[in-house]
């Protein structure tokens, strides 16, 4: 069945994109056994908090990894001298050398983990959704782990975790992982696929597996083959809800998505990268309208709307950022015409309706 969205091609050309490829750190797999799982990151300006998200990687025992960083058009480009702090640890015997002590799978020898890492820098701001499409389409392992650069695995056994989830259940596309923001002020919550009411009602939603109905881009897994099916991340979406439309295609294609309550993430949000003056509330406006047009049925579009339009003026009010939001309603109009819907099938709206779907907002 097809999802009729026209999403980004899977054979989509990305390397016609002003990149410049640089294997900083060149680690091996043990026996030349390819990578299990791809740990995909997009950075930008964030050079401190990539370190740290890089060395909660390198902690992962139990599976052979590539990583890939995106270097997403950074002020003060990183180079090898960024990420040479790494090398005793991705490179050589090291890359093979015995971890702190998690049970590793039969495939994996007798060795903990095996790690590589390349960096890749782009001239240009492509933005979260086609950055993250560019490490897709140069990744190799059939699981690709996306995290962002502020945030880390707490546990050593988060990557290994992944592979056991995807083979326990082939018809699982993406799993939500256990997402937590952490502020400055010590205080964290939850950033998972359930509401807060559902929260609040049940708090214990977060101690257990489940099917969902969307996963956060923070933190989650996608399996290859079905992102070959369903097409990549929909490149209109510069910056947020790209999860979102993604979610809705793996579930119109009769694939699931499952909170793997196991997999912990630590989320440190930090003031966006794309500028002063808020201009994230423009794009978050312009792709709620195109979420709208495509997944949400016309008879809810005035509640649908009215919900998200008014939590992000209310956010535009208080931050005095009034005009990247009319700019992106603007621009959330034209593309509402332009964009086709999607036909989601009974089996479909009922997925959504047992597990967690937001059907109005």
């Amino acid at each position: 069945m097809s999802c009729g969205c026209s999403p980004v091609a899977a054979n989509a050309n990305f390397d016609q994109r002003p990149i410049d490829v640089k294997t900083i750190v060149a680690g091996c797999h043990p026996d030349d056994v390819g990578p299990q799982v791809s740990v995909l990151i997009v950075t930008r300006n964030r050079l401190s908090m990539l370190q740290r998200c890089l060395a909660s990687v390198w902690k992962q025992c139990g599976v052979f990894a590539e990583v890939l960083v995106l270097d997403n058009q950074s002020t003060e480009p990183l180079g090898p001298e960024d990420l040479r702090v790494f090398e005793s640890h991705f490179t050589g015997e090291a890359a093979v050398s015995p971890r702190p002590a998690v049970p590793v799978r039969s495939g994996a020898a007798r060795f903990a983990a095996a790690i590589s890492l390349q960096l890749i820098r782009s001239e240009t701001n492509l933005g979260v959704a086609p950055g993250r499409n560019l490490l897709i389409a140069r990744s190799r392992a059939p699981f690709m782990v996306f995290i962002d650069d502020d945030a880390v695995f707490p546990s050593p056994d988060a990557l290994r975790r992944v592979v056991d989830h995807f083979e326990e259940a082939p018809i699982v596309a993406a799993l939500a992982f256990n997402v937590r923001n952490v502020y400055g002020d010590g205080a964290e919550r939850p950033f998972v696929p359930f509401s807060r009411r559902k929260l609040r009602e049940r708090p214990s939603l977060v101690d257990s597996a489940c099917l969902v109905s969307y996963f956060v881009g923070a933190g989650h897994a996608l399996r290859r083959a079905a992102i070959d099916r369903c097409g990549h991340l929909e490149e209109t979406f510069f910056y947020g809800e790209e999860e979102l439309d993604l979610s809705y295609r793996l579930v119109a294609e009769g694939f699931q998505i499952r909170f793997a309550a196991d997999i912990a993430v630590c989320h440190y949000p930090q003031p966006t990268l794309l500028g002063r003056k808020r201009p994230e509330l423009h794009h978050h406006a312009r792709n709620r309208f195109v979420l709208a047009k495509r997944y949400i049925e016309p008879w809810r579009w005035p509640i649908y709307l009215a919900v998200w339009q008014s939590r992000l003026l209310w956010d535009a009010l208080r931050s005095k950022a009034l005009l990247p939001l009319v700019v992106g309603w603007g621009e959330g109009i034209t593309a509402f015409l332009k964009s086709r819907r999607v036909t989601l099938g009974t089996a479909a709206r009922r997925y959504l309706l047992e597990h967690h779907g937001r059907r109005w907002y």
